[in-house]
């Protein structure tokens, strides 16, 4: 997925650079000096500190874009190899209690990591992990008037064939969304979950906060791929990324 999306952009023109989740963690990365943040990836383990950075973001009027799923999903910390050197390993504790649990807290789920779910994924992104999939299901366009499906041709309730594969996102109603914030959702794709927890709706969202900051979620593993992957490539996914890209980097915030 890192791959298409860095094949796709440089392909379109777009002035990008990279660097990983460490990056993040160490602190190396200052959002303010970038238009936008783009995680095309599965971003499913963050430090407190790699969280930080997304946030700061978000404060400093740069947008967020995930185009994959399953993003800010389990709270890790991260310590040192056997030989001393900082920030080699992931401890990450899934089902037996972590015993030495730092500042942070424990190396659980984001959202169980306080009460009344004060830290879920959700609450920055708009959207959360609810589901994975035994076999790619169609993306099922909503709000087509909206500009990010602008010059795709798509109508309301069109479906985008096997888009929505591996693992998906949806709105979780118990969940609160950010602060004096919008959404928009883009698609409701019903999927069966093939851990046997029933029929899950995926969603594509979009929340834009009051001055203007918006955060993406594309909610299906399958996103990027469909930039530019043979088996995958899908001209209305293209335009509706480009829209994206585009308004994120001419509709500036900064003052």
């Amino acid at each position: 997925m890192d791959t298409s999306l860095a094949r796709w952009a440089e392909m379109s023109g777009y002035d990008v650079t990279y660097a990983s989740s460490l990056d993040l963690h160490e602190g190396r990365i200052d959002p303010t000096k970038y238009a936008a943040m783009v995680f095309p990836g599965h971003d499913e383990y963050w430090s407190r500190q790699m969280r930080d950075v997304a946030e700061k973001a978000v404060a400093s009027r740069t947008h967020l874009a995930y185009l994959g799923a399953n993003n800010i999903y389990f709270h890790i910390r991260m310590e040192k190899s056997p030989a001393g050197t900082e920030n080699r390993v992931v401890a990450c504790y899934k089902q037996d209690p972590d015993p030495t649990p730092d500042e942070h807290g424990p190396t659980v789920r984001w959202r169980d990591l306080e009460k009344k779910r004060k830290h879920a994924e959700q609450r920055l992104l708009g959207v959360q992990y609810n589901g994975m999939l035994a076999k790619p299901v169609p993306l099922v366009v909503r709000g087509s008037d909206h500009w990010l499906w602008k010059g795709t041709g798509l109508a309301e309730g069109d479906e985008i064939p096997d888009l929505i594969g591996v693992e998906a996102d949806g709105r979780d109603s118990k969940t609160k969304l950010p602060r004096r914030a919008v959404q928009q959702l883009l698609s409701h794709s019903p999927y069966p979950d093939s851990m046997g927890r029933g029929e899950r709706i995926q969603n594509t969202s979009l929340v834009q906060h009051r001055d203007g900051t918006m955060v993406f979620v594309a909610g299906t593993f399958f996103w990027p791929l469909a930039l530019i992957s043979p088996d995958h490539i899908d001209s209305r996914i293209q335009t509706a990324t480009g829209n994206l890209f585009d308004r994120m980097l001419s509709r500036t915030v900064r003052a």
